[in-house]
């Protein structure tokens, strides 16, 4: 549909954009018990892109009515399960994670470098859900291996303030990352000790 398509239905055909909703949740709903009868997983990724640099796609108010219930009745299989459920998004997460954290999602991944501050983020929201992400990609393919190094340290001691962080790009590795630079951020992850002034 696109998104000029879809800001326009929205506004003139709430009741279709309502329908298409239902319409995905219920795929995913199937796509989870389908699994779920076959293996169990260790957790169940969201990839729920919903945000730009500057804050949710639409208003807070109708991605609430747009998400809430539906993705309730989605998760409750697996919060009735135990087990975990996690969310990606691009973009500002301060109205998004709140959200998140009254539906019981466990860690939400993301946490974009160029649209969030990520002690924001911990101090916000640290002590409620587990962030993950925050190294960009496009650094990871120009920087040096030296920049990187202090770029991921920094990341894992800022994200690591409250002990709930996962170290890692800010959304899916891509094929351009230069493998000396990604295993350079790897390492110094694996290094890394918190308890070390």
């Amino acid at each position: 549909m696109g998104h000029k398509n879809f800001f326009i239905k929205i506004y003139r055909d709430p009741g279709f954009i309502e329908a298409a909703f239902d319409w995905v949740e219920e795929r995913n709903r199937l796509a989870i018990k389908t699994v779920i009868k076959e293996v169990r997983p260790d957790f169940v990724l969201f990839d729920g892109d919903c945000a730009y640099k500057a804050g949710l796609m639409v208003n807070p108010k109708v991605f609430r009515r747009l998400v809430y219930e539906r993705t309730k009745e989605t998760v409750s299989h697996l919060r009735h399960l135990g087990i975990p459920y996690v969310f990606h998004t691009d973009g500002k997460l301060d109205d998004v994670i709140p959200l998140l954290v009254e539906l019981g999602f466990s860690l939400v991944h993301g946490c974009e470098k160029n649209a969030n501050d990520l002690k924001y983020l911990v101090d916000r929201f640290g002590d409620d859900i587990v962030l993950s992400g925050n190294m960009d990609v496009v650094f990871l393919t120009k920087a040096t291996l030296e920049e990187i190094r202090r770029e991921t340290e920094e990341m894992l001691k800022i994200g690591s303030a409250k002990g709930k962080f996962v170290a890692a790009c800010n959304t899916s590795p891509q094929d351009y990352i230069p493998e000396e630079n990604y295993l350079a951020m790897v390492k110094t992850i694996k290094n890394f000790n918190p308890i070390k002034k």
